[in-house]
């Protein structure tokens, strides 16, 4: 028995004479394999993990690149809506300052055309005025009418502008007559006076000048002279007081009441304007 077990576990040789290995030792060969082959997934693994963890910290750091940019993009959005705005604000302010202008100047503008529509109504009434307007009290630019004659409800400014306008066009359209006014007669056989204001003395003497005109046209029997004050009045009816008592037919006192005799006034052509 003893024999039988020694038999067994002797080794037997091949077919060759050769002994084979133990199986033992091809145990601890793949055993070595085994733990390589652990290593190199355990080296994979890791290989893996670092490259997880650096795609990761790629997509961190880009999100926090994608964040800061959203940031800077949203300042520069604030920074440039603000400068738009103030620039808008400024430009708006600017507008402001100039559409005020504008308004001044059209209210100045407003103003002085109003002033002059003042000015041409008061010139309308002026030269339209009746029995409720005077012609100026300066002499200077005042003529007076004799024998104009009178009628009921007369309009003697149509009448003044028909008489002025019978000197003749040259004088007609260079004058502007500024007031008229028919005075109450003295003596109730005399219609009343007429009293013609004009712009200024240069009118007023180119009314003098051609009033002899009037003598060819239907106003023949009026007589144009130039206003007078009272004192150059009486001056005048006192000197003509005098002439008479002197029984002197040829002296006359002139429109400036000046005492000249009758061959003086045809050479001088009575121009006593």
């Amino acid at each position: 028995m003893a024999e039988s077990n020694d038999t067994t576990l002797k080794r037997t040789r091949d077919s060759q004479g050769d002994t084979p290995k133990p199986e033992q030792k091809t145990h601890k060969t793949t055993d070595s394999e085994d733990r390589t082959e652990s290593a190199s997934m355990e080296m994979l693994t890791k290989q893996m993990e670092l490259l997880i963890n650096n795609v990761s910290e790629i997509k961190t750091n880009q999100d926090k690149m994608c964040n800061m940019l959203e940031m800077k993009i949203e300042k520069w959005k604030d920074e440039l809506v603000g400068h738009i705005d103030s620039k808008v604000k400024l430009l708006y302010d600017e507008i402001s300052i100039d559409i005020s202008a504008e308004r001044v100047k059209i209210d100045q503008v407003i103003n002085s055309v109003q002033v002059l529509e003042d000015k041409m109504l008061n010139l309308e009434e002026d030269r339209n005025q009746l029995s409720h307007g005077r012609p100026t009290e300066d002499n200077d630019l005042t003529v007076v009418l004799f024998g104009v004659k009178f009628e009921e409800s007369e309009n003697i400014l149509e009448k003044a502008h028909s008489i002025i306008q019978a000197l003749g066009e040259h004088v007609f359209k260079n004058v502007d007559i500024t007031g008229v006014i028919r005075m109450k007669p003295r003596h109730n056989t005399k219609p009343g006076i007429v009293k013609i204001s004009f712009v200024n003395i240069e009118q007023r003497n180119r009314v003098l000048q051609f009033k002899r005109t009037l003598a060819e046209t239907v106003y023949k029997d009026v007589f144009i002279s130039r206003a007078k004050s009272q004192t150059e009045i009486l001056i005048e009816s006192n000197s003509g007081t005098n002439i008479r008592h002197l029984n002197n037919p040829s002296l006359r006192v002139d429109q400036r009441s000046i005492i000249i005799t009758t061959t003086q006034r045809r050479n001088n052509g009575d121009n006593s304007s």
